[in-house]
């Protein structure tokens, strides 16, 4: 197994998607999805010795027509749901929210993303992404932090 990458997915031996939240150092904190959604830290060489209990999901190239699904997807990972969550629960969009420091980090990764897939230069991306924020994106609820 190769090392992972912020972004990749997997599926464990439970059927359950996770996704590469972060990694910083020799730990990676993956992002179970599902019904028990978790996030898990792990080192990345006891990650990397656990091949028969992880295996990559290949996921699309993200291109201009498929970025806004791309993007959606992302951002539900983030809260631990996927868009196949979605069929599930009809009133997700109203339901389902995502708090302030993950709604940060999100639209870190979907500036970046707008850029590369466009060639936007970052006022163009900063604009797009909140136009795409206020109609697809999830409510803002505040951290518990203090």
């Amino acid at each position: 197994m190769k090392k992972p990458k912020r972004g990749e997915r997997y599926l464990n031996h439970l059927g359950e998607y996770c996704i590469v939240k972060s990694i910083y150092r020799d730990v990676i904190k993956l992002q179970i999805c599902g019904d028990n959604a978790r996030t898990e830290p792990w080192k990345i060489k006891d990650f990397m010795g656990q091949s028969h209990r992880f295996w990559i999901v290949p996921f699309p190239k993200s291109n201009r027509t498929n970025i806004a699904r791309h993007l959606l997807e992302y951002q539900l990972n983030i809260i631990g749901k996927t868009t196949a969550d979605t069929k599930k629960n009809p009133n997700w969009f109203e339901e389902w929210k995502i708090t302030e420091s993950d709604q940060e980090i999100f639209r870190q990764y979907a500036i970046y993303m707008l850029k590369k897939v466009f060639k936007f230069n970052t006022r163009k991306a900063i604009e797009t992404f909140e136009w795409w924020r206020l109609h697809f994106g999830l409510h803002i609820k505040p951290d518990n932090k203090k």
